[in-house]
């Protein structure tokens, strides 16, 4: 395997979709006494890994480094949805349900998703292979399948969370919105990519989302003060 690497004018939306979550990750550590900054860390920290993993895999000349590098991005893919959740849960004052047990639950399919890539040569459980057509695209397997489609519940999971405190607490109801609209056009782009309705791209339309996710978060961040905001979801319930 060669690691050589070479400019590719491709490689500049990854570069972007790494540094700004990247950012916002530096950000909430400095708000981490906050509800819901470690797990907004956590969900950039993962967005800017992956969009890193698909610049490399761009800027890389040999075919068996750009599969290294899809593989580094397919590992992130459990752990970003898992950690959107744990944001959701966390700011929307629903950490009842972040009780240790459930904790131990949520992350032991990111830690089995890393084990069976790691040992996916041995027992080809995740791919059986992949092709390249101007990226790199794996032949998934059931058990790959299997964790899609649970990452599409978690990933609706925390649609309906942002939904709920959108409903119950007008106070949230603005930086929520733009919560949600990055979490659905984020959602929407990699179920799209899934399901083939996207053509062929050079950069992957998934790392491009991360864009639009970023803004709605900085907007809610910085212009709505999404932090400054404390959650009362469900006092505004009680009341």
């Amino acid at each position: 395997m060669s690691w050589r690497l070479e400019y590719s004018p491709y490689i500049w939306p990854a570069i972007v979709s790494m540094v700004f979550p990247a950012v916002l990750a530096v950000y909430g550590w400095r708000r981490r006494s906050v509800p819901g900054a470690f797990p907004l860390i956590a969900l950039m920290a993962c967005c800017a890994l992956w969009a890193s993993g698909s610049a490399l895999e761009l800027a890389s000349t040999d075919l068996s480094a750009k599969i290294f590098w899809a593989k580094v991005q397919s590992a992130w893919q459990p752990p970003l949805v898992t950690a959107g959740l744990w944001f959701a849960l966390e700011y929307a004052d629903l950490r009842r349900w972040l009780v240790r047990r459930n904790l131990v639950l949520l992350a032991v399919p990111p830690f089995l998703w890393l084990l069976l890539i790691l040992t996916n040569d041995t027992h080809g459980l995740i791919w059986s292979g992949f092709s390249f057509q101007g990226s790199v695209n794996p032949v998934r397997n059931a058990v790959a399948w299997i964790f899609i489609v649970y990452g599409f519940f978690l990933g609706l999971a925390t649609i309906v969370v942002f939904g709920w405190l959108f409903w119950r607490s007008p106070l949230h109801r603005v930086p929520v919105a733009f919560c949600l609209c990055g979490q659905i056009v984020a959602r929407a782009a990699y179920g799209l990519k899934m399901a083939g309705a996207i053509p062929v791209m050079r950069v992957d339309p998934v790392v491009l989302s991360f864009d639009f996710c970023a803004v709605m978060f900085a907007c809610a961040l910085f212009r709505f003060r999404l932090f400054n905001l404390i959650p009362i979801a469900r006092g505004t319930v009680i009341d």
